[in-house]
Order: structure tokens, then C-alpha cells, then sequence
């Protein structure tokens, strides 16, 4: 039986251009973007892991918790130790090709994706723990009252025309 190192050797073509050990084995599509595929490996008893973390632990050593691997070469297949580095995953998301994302850029910028600050007086931080601007909170509140209120004041006018009918 072969080992997990001889198996990920077996499925590795490097290409002479890039250095990059790209992955021919299984592989599964990014989450985010279908076209972009992620590779795994079979690491023993029915256990499989990403091909790039594994290559990140087998060459580099363990990875520190709370981490991912960044492709710095923007490969998704690749598995070369090299162009793979241990980062936050904001840092992560942040490098990649979706940098012009606006929620990428209000992130980093620290603006929310309307412009406003986004300062700890304008703020919140809603029941699914993540960080909401008051600003964009009050005026969807207020467009949300007045839709309201609105359909309220048209409903005795639609129930004297529907009586009268």
C-alpha cells in the first residue's frame, strides 16, 4: 500500500513555466467560483484533505489554527510549498482576484459599501455576529415605515371602493 507522500507524488505534473505543482488528481470546485477547482488527496481510513494544505504540512510543517493557505501564484491547483502561504483569511480574501469586490475594498478601507464611515459610533453588530453600518440600518428602516405607512393609509380607501363595488 502506498503512502499518502507517494500517492501525492504519483498525481503531481510541475509546470517548467510557472514551477507550479499542479494537481492532477480528484478535485472539487471552489465554492464561490465553479470554474476554479481545489484538489484533495486521501490521507488514510476514508480521510481526505485539501492537496495544497497537505503539501503546506508535509514541506513546511504544521499549519498554525485560524489559518489558510494563500496561492500567492493565484493557482488554485497548485500544491507547490513555495507558492503556498499560511495567512488570516481576510488577508486571504483580500489578495485574491476578487480584490475589486466592493465589500473587499469597504473592508479594508473601512467604509461600508455606501460610502458611510464605518467608525465605532456608526456600528452595530446584528445577531449573526457580523459588523452592520447604523447609517444604512436607519435608512432601510425609514424607506421600510414609509412603505408601511403608506400601504397602511391606501387599505380604508381600498375597503370603501371594494364595499362600494
Amino acid at each position: 500500500m502506498r503512502t499518502p507522500l507517494q500517492r501525492f507524488w504519483a498525481k503531481v505534473a510541475i509546470d517548467p513555466e510557472t514551477g507550479c505543482w499542479l494537481w492532477q488528481g480528484a478535485s472539487c470546485p471552489q465554492p464561490t467560483n465553479p470554474a476554479n477547482r481545489y484538489g484533495y488527496i486521501s490521507v488514510g481510513t476514508g480521510r481526505s484533505m485539501l492537496v495544497h494544505r497537505f503539501a503546506c504540512e508535509m514541506f513546511r510543517g504544521p499549519i498554525a489554527d485560524g489559518l489558510t493557505i494563500d496561492h500567492l501564484c493565484r493557482t488554485t491547483l497548485c500544491a507547490n510549498p513555495g507558492h503556498l502561504e499560511p495567512v488570516p483569511h481576510l488577508v486571504n480574501v483580500q489578495r485574491g482576484l476578487l480584490q475589486k469586490h466592493p465589500v473587499t475594498v469597504a473592508a479594508a478601507e473601512r467604509y461600508c459599501v455606501r460610502g458611510h464611515w464605518m467608525g465605532e459610533t456608526n456600528t452595530y453588530t446584528d445577531g449573526r455576529a457580523r459588523t452592520r453600518c447604523r447609517e444604512c440600518h436607519a435608512q432601510r428602516m425609514r424607506r421600510f415605515r414609509q412603505r408601511t405607512t403608506r400601504d397602511c393609509a391606501e387599505l380604508p380607501a381600498r375597503e370603501a371602493a371594494e364595499a362600494t363595488a
